[in-house]
């Protein structure tokens, strides 16, 4: 933004000094925009897939959980039910996150992205806790 605000500024006053420069360096600058837009767009599509790649994979992960909590019993059968419950909150955080950033731009969107991230982050050390405790239990 701070960027576009600055090719502008210098267009004007390039367009007071030279009419037909300013044209040109309006036509150049705009290619670069419309070229820095897209560079953006393409970046953020990128991180928002791989999110969705890593969230997808989380959600195969607490499903093999999930699988094995079905054939314990007693205590370990509740743990393991309680921990699935809390992995599962953790993932519709993240899940969340990932979903406002597809309508979000600029600052929140990074913000987003981060919170997703951290969130995400979260998520696979649980599961992983989870995983290493209910197979010490085994």
């Amino acid at each position: 933004m701070k960027l576009t605000l600055i090719f502008l500024v210098l267009a004007i006053l390039i367009a007071f000094v030279n009419p037909s420069l300013a044209e040109t360096v309006g036509q150049k600058v705009g290619g670069a925009i419309d070229n820095s837009v897209e560079f953006t767009k393409e970046k953020k599509e990128a991180v928002q897939k791989e999110l969705q790649e890593s969230v997808d994979d989380m959600d195969a992960k607490i499903a093999e959980l999930r699988k094995s909590a079905k054939t314990a019993t007693g205590s370990l059968k509740a743990d393991m039910n309680s921990q699935l419950a809390s992995l599962e909150k953790d993932k519709d955080a993240v899940k969340q996150k990932l979903s406002a950033m597809k309508t979000s731009t600029g600052n929140a969107w990074t913000e987003l992205k981060d919170g997703a991230s951290n969130a995400l982050a979260e998520l696979k050390s649980s599961w992983a806790k989870a995983k290493a405790k209910f197979s010490e239990k085994k």
